[in-house]
Order: C-alpha cells, then structure tokens, then sequence
C-alpha cells in the first residue's frame, strides 16, 4: 500500500509520463490506489492465484482489480483469458485493446521458436510487425506484448520500438540463469511461488535440455486460497508432467507433496532454510539444471549463494 505513494513522490513538473505497478492483497485497497494513480492507460496483465486467500474466489479478485480503471481512457489486456475478456467487455466503458495468441484480440500474435531464439509476429488492424525477443518463458513474452501493445497505441514509431526490444535483459530474480558448482545451472526464481509462476519457471526448466537432470527446490506456496491436499496434488502433476527428476522442498506444508508425487523423483524435505544450509554437500549436485524456485519469506537468496560457482571471493573491511 505504501509502494505507490512513494512512487508517485518521484515525480516532478519534467515529468509527462509515469510508468506504476499495482497489485493488491485483500478487497478494499485498490480503491486507495485508483485515487493516488489515476491512470490514463491502463494494462492488465494477468489473473493468476497469488494472494487468492484475500478474496472469496477469482471472480471477486477480478472484478475489485478492475476497479483501478474505472476512469481510464483505455484497457489493453490478453483476450486469451476467458473470464478476463468477459468481465472487461461487461464493466470497462472506455477503448478495450485485447489481444491474443489464439486470435481473440484486436491485436494477434504468433509465437515462433527456433532454437534459443523467439520471434513474435504482431499483427494490428492496420499493419503488421515483426520482431526477435530476448526471452523464452511464458510471463516474459506475455508481458512483452502488453508492452508492444501499450507502445503502438501511444504512437511510438516502430523501429524505436525494435530497438528498446534489443537492449531489455532479464529481471533479477526472475528465470535469471546463473552458473552453479559441478557443471550445474542455476535458474534463479526466489521472487515468489505461486502455483502460475511455478507452471511458467517449470516450463523455462523443461527448455534447459543440456543438463541431462533437472531438479526443483521449492518453498510452501503461500497464499494461494486452496486447501494443502489439492493445492499439492496439482503441483505434484506438474512435476510428474515436466518430468522432474529430484525435488527438494521447504517449509512447513510442502512436506505434503512427497504422497503424490512418482516414485522415480528423488526426494527430500527440510522445514527451514537455515536447516537446508546446514545439510548442504556440494557433492550432492552434479551436472543438473537447478530451479530454485521460492517465496520472499524464505530467504532462497541463500540457497542461490550456497550453488552458485565461485572462483574467488573478495572482502573489504572497512
């Protein structure tokens, strides 16, 4: 609640244009939020089940974070989610700029792999583009689109478009693949766990073919406003679905997942961090591409720090 307000303090009279993330955890703040911001534009990126244990069900989470573009002139959204789409098209009165991967938008996308690069081909109602992008998972493509979108209705020319796309870099701590010790991979994704984001950074997992085992250390997913037993037989699926071959869990409910998963996926449980740390042997890991996958509150920074190669480390003391 915080994090807008001292945003909205960076700004001065050379400022014509301001760039805010929103998201809210329970109903009732986005109405403080909508008369700090105003937007003019706004994007809606995704519905997906972090902080669902605030609200009854997705519904109401959808429609209360709709109400931070009650007033704003346009709307760009991906039209691929059904109950998005139909709940735009009911409350939003301004200009809908919907787009999609399966031909649902006023805008449509194709997707073309070719090795470790992707390319998008965006096409407008008026004109067609098309352009080669930094990025292989799912939220980084996504999230590039909104960008597209929201760009070409501000009326930037196309080839500053390109250009902004050749210099973007991967966020820190999202999907950033790091060397490990032994010849492993590191994927580092200790932003947040939710079930979504787990999907999309297992998926990015699957792609990392040149390390002949893949492993997931997971934290509980917090929050996500389902029950232990389901929640963690549907992660339990997508291990069994991406192929996971070790798992390590931590934290106080993910213990659960060691009764549904397969029988073939090498398994430990540790209820801490500071525990995890405290068992680490390097020789444990050998030749793997690694997912560290976990929530704020865990502190997987750590997990990183302990994997990660090294081949000096400098001290200053002041």
């Amino acid at each position: 609640q915080i994090g807008v307000p001292l945003s909205v303090w960076q700004m001065n009279e050379d400022h014509n244009l301001a760039i805010f993330e929103a998201g809210i955890s329970t109903t009732g703040e986005i109405k403080n939020l909508k008369k700090i911001i105003s937007p003019d534009i706004g994007i809606f990126t995704y519905l997906g089940d972090a902080h669902s244990a605030g609200f009854e069900n997705l519904n109401e989470k959808l429609e209360e974070k709709l109400l931070l573009f009650e007033d704003s002139q346009s709307l760009i959204y991906c039209a691929d989610q059904a109950v998005v789409d139909q709940m735009v098209k009911a409350k939003f009165k301004g200009k809908r700029i919907s787009w999609s991967f399966e031909d649902n938008g006023v805008v449509n996308f194709k997707k073309i792999i070719n090795g470790t690069k992707v390319a998008l081909t965006a096409t407008f109602p008026n004109v067609r583009f098309e352009v080669e992008v930094p990025f292989q998972d799912t939220a980084s493509v996504m999230n590039l689109c909104h960008v597209l979108v929201c760009a070409h209705e501000m009326g930037i020319p196309w080839e500053e478009i390109k250009d902004g796309i050749k210099n973007l870099t991967a966020v820190v701590m999202r999907l950033e693949i790091k060397e490990g010790i032994n010849n492993c991979l590191l994927i580092d994704d200790t932003y947040n766990a939710d079930f979504d984001s787990l999907n999309i950074a297992l998926q990015f997992l699957q792609q990392q073919s040149q390390k002949p085992v893949h492993t997931l250390i997971l934290s509980d997913l917090l929050q996500s406003g389902s029950s232990d037993a389901k929640l963690y037989a549907q992660v339990a699926h997508l291990l069994n679905k991406y192929k996971i071959q070790k798992l390590i869990t931590i934290g106080e409910n993910s213990a659960v997942l060691g009764k549904h998963i397969a029988e073939s996926i090498a398994y430990r449980h540790f209820k801490s961090t500071k525990s995890f740390i405290q068992h680490f042997h390097s020789s444990d890991f050998n030749a793997e591409a690694i997912l560290i996958k976990g929530a704020r509150a865990f502190q997987f920074e750590k997990i990183v720090h302990a994997l990660s190669r090294r081949s000096h480390r400098t001290v200053l003391e002041v």
